[in-house]
């Protein structure tokens, strides 16, 4: 006999509920309610485990406050998203928002490699301040990261050189807020390769340039992929810190936003929903091509 398992049965038909909710309207909030007391007390007559009634009451939560704007949406204006595709504006704001994104994050990556050997190296003095600091603009509001970049890069700026308005404008705001990311991930995995490795490389004759070549980074090559895949998808997602360094050529956000302010909430559902159909398969994609077993998880 097969043997049930109450928390998979509640959860997919949580799922199932979801696609319901948005042709209940306000009566949700009541349907979800006793969706989750219902999953509770069955949790409960079956397991007799009160802390695995309360994760998955609360797991199902989760999904109704993340999955329930996408759903809505998707359900109520798939149709005039489809007809959105028609405008080269709305490509045009893509492409610049992907090319943007990885630049960002692949001269992230190339930064964060260095300054993570290092770091777990302890080459770097006072290194846990020095990490607190470039990780600031992932706590500021992004607003702020866009004005302080204002004060580096333009006219008036400490350099003297206007990034505004730019692509270029756009990349250093996306690498500034999505670096951070790439920077724990690279730290997080030379600090899982032991230096014997490179004792044992050093042994042999190579230098040390040659050991970190062709012996640390082959090791940390998943890693290296997560980072850049994680700090590329931050970086699409960003606006606080390019709408104020920049508003021309208008990446997705910039151009979601001006379509709400200008056209009514609406239109701007519908280009949010043709976005997030355009987005999420490349998302998936990058996910699956850095899956693999990152060194310090063996």
């Amino acid at each position: 006999m097969v043997k049930r398992n109450p928390a998979a049965e509640l959860v997919i038909g949580f799922l199932i509920l979801l696609l319901i909710f948005p042709l209940v309207g306000k009566n949700s909030l009541i349907i979800l309610a006793a969706y989750l007391a219902v999953t509770f007390v069955v949790m409960y007559y079956f397991t007799r485990d009160t802390l695995g009634a309360i994760v998955i009451a609360a797991s199902e939560l989760v999904l109704f406050l993340i999955a329930l704007p996408i759903i809505n949406a998707l359900e109520l204006y798939f149709v005039m998203a489809i007809e959105k595709a028609k405008l080269i504006s709305f490509w045009s704001s893509i492409y610049y928002t992907l090319l943007s994104a990885i630049a960002a994050g692949i001269f992230g990556v190339l930064l964060a490699i260095p300054f993570g050997y290092a770091y777990t190296r302890n080459m770097i003095p006072y290194r846990e301040v020095i990490r607190s600091i470039v990780e600031l603009p992932m706590m500021v509001p992004h607003t702020i990261a866009g004005i302080l970049l204002l004060g580096i890069y333009s006219r008036t700026g400490l350099l003297g050189i206007s990034l505004v308005d730019t692509v270029l404008g756009i990349v250093i705001a996306m690498f500034f807020v999505s670096m951070p990311i790439a920077m724990n991930y690279m730290i997080d995995a030379f600090e899982h390769v032991s230096r014997r490795y490179e004792y044992v490389s050093r042994s042999l004759g190579a230098s040390p340039i040659k050991t970190f070549l062709y012996v640390l980074l082959p090791m940390v090559k998943n890693d290296i992929v997560s980072a850049f895949v994680t700090s590329c998808t931050r970086a699409i997602s960003e606006f606080g810190a390019i709408v104020v360094i920049t508003t021309y050529p208008p990446v997705i956000s910039q151009y979601t936003f001006g379509i709400l302010t200008s056209k009514g909430l609406k239109e701007a559902l519908a280009v949010s929903v043709l976005t997030f159909l355009v987005i999420l398969p490349i998302i998936v994609l990058l996910k699956v091509l850095s899956r693999g077993k990152e060194y310090g998880k063996h």
